[in-house]
């Protein structure tokens, strides 16, 4: 069973990843735009480069953002498919849900 301390470290662990991603990716946007922005003007203001930085800020939290959506849909698309993989197996070894069992054929004699 896991403790929190465990718990703890490891969520630690994984907002050390994504926060290491975020600033890798940061650094990218922002030299991509740095070199852009230099072949217009080579000399930018500090008004530019405040505006390069949050701009690649922004753009790096949304790609996270949504590769960690990404992520969790597919976990989840997964789980459900090895779902419905076990049910399958399930109905073909005749072994019946709780579903089946419940509902029981009435007769009607008449």
């Amino acid at each position: 069973m896991a403790t929190f301390a465990t718990f703890k470290a490891q969520s630690i662990i994984f907002m050390n990843k994504t926060k290491a991603l975020k600033k890798d990716l940061k650094n990218k946007f922002a030299g991509t735009l740095n070199e852009v922005v230099t072949v217009e003007d080579p000399q930018p203001s500090k008004k530019v480069k405040k505006l390069i930085s949050k701009s690649s800020k922004k753009l790096a939290s949304a790609v996270v953002k949504d590769t960690k959506e990404a992520k969790k849909k597919a976990l989840k698309a997964e789980k459900k498919a090895a779902k419905a993989a076990k049910e399958a197996s399930k109905s073909i070894n005749g072994i019946k849900s709780k579903k089946e069992k419940k509902a029981k054929e009435v007769e009607v004699i008449g």
